[in-house]
Parts: C-alpha cells; sequence; structure tokens
C-alpha cells in the first residue's frame, strides 16, 4: 500500500547514502575497513544479525570521518536525505544529531580522538553552531527541491553536561 509517511527519528549521520560516504572517505583519503566501494561499504556497514546497540553503533566510527567537522558534506549529507525520504514517499521527517558529535573543535573530546587516529584536518574546524547551520542549509534546499517537511532534533549526549547545555542554547 502507497501512502504518505512521517519519520519521527532518522540519525542523520546513519542515513547517509553508501555512495556518498565512500566518495567522500577516498577524497579525504579516510580508510574505511578497506572499502573502495559502495557495495563494499554497505556490507561492512550493515548489521544483517541480532546485535547489542554498542554494536550496531560501531559502524559510526568507521564512517564518521567522512563527514565530521565538515560542513558541506553535512549540508549535502542533509540534502541527500531530502531527496531520499522523498523518494520513499516520507512528507515529513526529523532528523536527529548531535552538533558537538559532528564538530571538530580541539576543545571536544572526540575530536581529539579523530585527530589522533589522523581522521581530520585543519581545515576541518567547525563550530557546533556552524554544524546546525550547514544541516539547516541542506534541510532547507531539500524541502524545496523535493516537497518534504524537515527538521531537525538536537541530541543530547549522555555524561556531556557542558555539550548538553550548548546544545539547549542551539
Amino acid at each position: 500500500m502507497d501512502f504518505p509517511k512521517v519519520e519521527l527519528h532518522v540519525h542523520l549521520a546513519g542515513a547517509s547514502r553508501y555512495e556518498t560516504l565512500i566518495e567522500l572517505a577516498l577524497k579525504k583519503g579516510i580508510d574505511v575497513k578497506g572499502a573502495t566501494n559502495a557495495k563494499e561499504l554497505a556490507s561492512i556497514l550493515q548489521t544483517t544479525k541480532p546485535a547489542t546497540l554498542s554494536k550496531v553503533l560501531e559502524a559510526f566510527h568507521i564512517f564518521i570521518p567522512c563527514v565530521i567537522g565538515d560542513a558541506e558534506a553535512l549540508e549535502r549529507v542533509a540534502y541527500e536525505l531530502c531527496e531520499d525520504q522523498a523518494k520513499n514517499g516520507v512528507i515529513y521527517f526529523e532528523a536527529r544529531y548531535s552538533p558537538y558529535l559532528k564538530t571538530f573543535d580541539e576543545d571536544v573530546e572526540h575530536a581529539k580522538m579523530w585527530k589522533k587516529h589522523g581522521f581530520l584536518a585543519e581545515h576541518q574546524k567547525i563550530t557546533p553552531a556552524e554544524v546546525v547551520e550547514a544541516v539547516t542549509r541542506g534541510l532547507t534546499r531539500g524541502e524545496a527541491d523535493f516537497g518534504v517537511k524537515a527538521r531537525s532534533i538536537l541530541s543530547c549526549i549522555c555524561g556531556h553536561p557542558d555539550w548538553n547545555h550548548g546544545t539547549v542554547q542551539l
């Protein structure tokens, strides 16, 4: 049965196209477990057996470096999500993400980890506010081009009261 759909909790990064992620990984020289094309990346990232949440979230650590701290990539992912949702008959959706987990700020702990592993370049420094601006640009363009209604849910992260206060302020 084909009818309009609503999706109230879609992970922005988790809904990224494999083609986009592999393109960004290759362009930035990021190793995504040896994948060199979208099909290989999909087979690495997809969970086919029941697993714990932490096991499922391990996939995010593989591909998040492709978009973290990159306003252009975040805008693109948000825009493409609008297109994909429209193609799937979704008329309204809410994209969930943490602005702090998508930043590269020397004071943000996870960014130190990514930098230590060589995933982040100097030009990728953006603030949580710039993350929200980039995602909003992508969603706004996508709404206009594909006729969907898209909204953001800014997520707070357990154990990070400073981030959470900052997120609420955004």
